[in-house]
Order: C-alpha cells, then sequence, then structure tokens
C-alpha cells in the first residue's frame, strides 16, 4: 500500500525524499532500496516510467515511432 501511494506521489513529480517520508520510511535511501527491489528499477529523472537509457536505434526523448535512421539516403 505504501508503495501504491509512492507512485502516485513520484507520478506527480514530488521529491522522492518527500515521498520517502509522505509514505512512512524513514529515511530516501531505504525508501529507494525498497522500490528497486520491488520494481527492479529506479525511476529516471523527469519520466517516472522510463528506462534510464535509450533502447538500440532510439533517440534520446522522441516519441516511440521516431528513429534512427540507420541505411538509405540522408535526410535532408
Amino acid at each position: 500500500m505504501r508503495l501504491h501511494h509512492a507512485l502516485i506521489l513520484l507520478a506527480d513529480h514530488t521529491p522522492v525524499t518527500a515521498v520517502a517520508h509522505q509514505c512512512g520510511w524513514s529515511s530516501a535511501s531505504t525508501f529507494i532500496d525498497v522500490f528497486r527491489r520491488t520494481f527492479g528499477h529506479t525511476r529516471a529523472p523527469g519520466h517516472p516510467h522510463r528506462p534510464t537509457r535509450p533502447g538500440p536505434g532510439r533517440v534520446p526523448g522522441a516519441s516511440r515511432s521516431v528513429r534512427r535512421r540507420t541505411t538509405g539516403p540522408a535526410a535532408a
């Protein structure tokens, strides 16, 4: 239940330290450890549900439909 409330606060861009204390953890580092063990990662700054690095052929910050051109004529 605490992690569910934490996800809501993080989605609203509440600072991690504030989330940790509002949800009952004694420190931000304890909260981050529990979050990482539960979800397998920490949130990326500014993008709570995005990986921190783009995958192969991806342009950082681009929408999912935009891909780097790897072959063919150069775009004008």
